[in-house]
């Protein structure tokens, strides 16, 4: 949309606006705009930041997101496989074509999950790890390249300053302050309001639900690090791994092999290991030397490989940023909790991703939750303009009960596992070594936790 568009018009009407173009985001929009029956439709994707045009962005904002180092299911390569290609639903994918292999992806094919115990189970599971912020970038760029742009669906960059309802038509009217004509004003009038905004969405807090919390009292620390060429945990077997080591201090920590001589590692920290890493990173930002970085890597080194040296290679080096504006090593961090919307959905709103639910990242499945929920609501939105039926008022309640079936699952398996392998009772102790040793000596029940990991429960025509 033009900004000439915009001056002229105080109220837009959409029938639908989605809040937030991550990746969720971008599958509802994308599956819309693709499908010959709501194709037609009205719908506005709306963000505070703009998309970046041709690939150019702020440098240290790109450097900063690509830290986020993500594994894909096959079900979510598959809904993003057929998105970027334009490939629909009632056609198979082209074998010989992948979207996501292209986003310099590595591909795994089983996880390995241990304690300080030597208990140890290993699921056979294909998936893809890539970055977060090449994989956003290019899914973009493919939709872009194959869609023709349309004044039925609009990308706005703006910040919601209200929420409200109309009393003569009964939809939902958000206000928008607008970084595209000097923070002016105008409103959006939707039929259904879709928050993809986050954590922190502002939607949810128009949907007015109740929350499952729950404070994990550990902190995320992501690091992208260059591993010892050659050592253990670096040869062509491991790199077709990703590892899961709970530690006896209770933090967890996730390996993802990118490369030969890379890897991703979240920790997920307890409060005492929190602090020391806190306090060297905290001296960083005052001086970047090259003892910060040994400091840091010694820390690592004693927490992680010595007492994982199967698992996690020795750490040589963390990615540093050269960009003026961060000057320093690349190190994420971010509390932890379980956050559930109990019910995520009004009147003529819905949420999906992190705007839904942000749950721990023991299994890596935050994101490929929220593609999900984007594949499983393009569904209902889809049944209910077949019918003939209301947006504002039908899809929500249809939404949450199918949304239910993949999100309290991963919930519930994701708490078992981290509650078994982080306990010190003896008689949970005992009860996970023989829970280890029947995954082990049983095909048909890895094949069951491999359908699980995989997404093969999510139903949605996306997903086939």
């Amino acid at each position: 949309m033009t900004q000439s568009t915009l001056r002229a018009a105080t109220r837009l009407t959409a029938d639908i606006c989605i809040v937030g173009h991550g990746l969720p985001g971008f599958v509802l929009f994308t599956a819309l705009r693709q499908n010959p029956q709501t194709k037609h439709m009205k719908i506005a994707l709306l963000d505070k930041d703009p998309l970046p045009a041709n690939g150019s962005e702020d440098a240290s904002r790109r450097c900063v997101a690509e830290l986020r180092t993500v594994s894909l299911t096959q079900t979510s390569t598959r809904i993003l496989n057929r998105l970027a290609l334009g490939s629909p639903p009632s056609l198979p994918l082209p074998s010989s074509e992948s979207f996501v292999d292209s986003c310099n992806s590595h591909r795994f094919r089983q996880m390995t999950v241990r304690d300080m115990k030597a208990n140890v189970f290993t699921i056979p599971t294909t998936g893809c790890i890539t970055g977060l912020h090449t994989l956003w970038m290019s899914a973009w760029r493919a939709s872009h390249a194959l869609e023709e742009a349309t004044d039925n669906h609009q990308v706005l960059c703006g910040s919601i300053e209200g929420l409200e309802t109309s009393t003569d038509s009964g939809n939902t009217v958000v206000q928008v302050k607008s970084s595209e004509l000097g923070c002016s004003t105008y409103a959006i009038e939707t039929k259904l309001l879709v928050g993809s905004d986050g954590a922190k969405s502002t939607v949810r807090q128009s949907v007015n639900t109740r929350c499952l919390s729950m404070d994990y009292r550990q902190r995320a620390f992501v690091f992208c690090v260059r591993v010892e060429d050659g050592s253990v945990g670096c040869g062509t077997h491991h790199q077709a791994t990703c590892y899961q080591n709970f530690l006896d201090d209770g933090s967890i920590v996730a390996f993802l092999p990118t490369g030969k001589s890379s890897g991703n590692i979240v920790l997920s920290a307890s409060s005492a290991l929190g602090e020391r890493i806190t306090t060297i990173i905290a001296g960083q930002a005052k001086s970047m030397t090259e003892s910060t970085q040994t400091s840091l890597l010694h820390l690592l080194n004693s927490v992680l490989h010595q007492r994982a040296p199967d698992d996690i290679p020795r750490l040589v080096g963390i990615l540093a940023d050269s960009t003026p504006r961060l000057n320093g090593l690349q190190v994420a961090s971010f509390p932890l909790a379980l956050n559930v919307a109990l019910r995520p959905f009004s009147t003529g709103s819905v949420l999906i991703g992190d705007a839904a639910r942000t749950i721990h990242p023991l299994a890596g499945q935050g994101l490929n939750l929220g593609i999900a929920d984007s594949a499983v609501l393009f569904d209902c939105i889809l049944e209910v303009v077949q019918r003939g039926g209301s947006l504002s008022t039908e899809v929500g309640g249809l939404y949450g009960r199918r949304m239910r079936k993949h999100t309290w699952p991963m919930i519930a398996s994701t708490e078992i596992v981290s509650g078994a392998f982080s306990s010190q009772n003896y008689w949970i102790n005992a009860m996970r070594k023989y829970g280890c040793a029947l995954v082990n000596d049983s095909r048909m029940l890895q094949q069951v936790l491999s359908d699980f990991a995989s997404g093969q429960y999510i139903s949605a025509s996306l997903a086939q």
